[in-house]
């Protein structure tokens, strides 16, 4: 998977099993990442088994999802506008 993939399923909360690769290297909890197909069939076990570390994953998605959501970036740019119109910005 790729990170733009990653970031237009993270909002199903579900778990995202992926390659570790570059492709994405900025996400840490988010996902479960894999570099071998031993540890493939580990974390495949860990959802299928509905262990802690998938609970642990779904609450930094949910995380991630909500801090980059549509709403807080939107609310970042009107907050930077205002200052920018008030002069506060340098």
């Amino acid at each position: 998977m790729v990170s733009s993939s990653i970031l237009m399923c993270m909002g199903a909360l579900t778990p995202i099993i992926t390659s570790d690769t570059d492709f994405v290297w900025f996400f840490d909890k988010e996902v479960m990442k894999y570099s071998s197909k031993d540890e493939l069939h580990k974390l495949l076990t860990q959802v299928f088994e509905g262990d802690e570390i998938v609970k642990e994953t779904l609450r930094a998605a949910e995380k991630y999802a909500l801090k980059n959501s549509p709403k807080q970036i939107v609310g970042e740019f009107m907050k930077l506008f205002d200052e920018l119109l008030r002069g506060k910005v340098a």
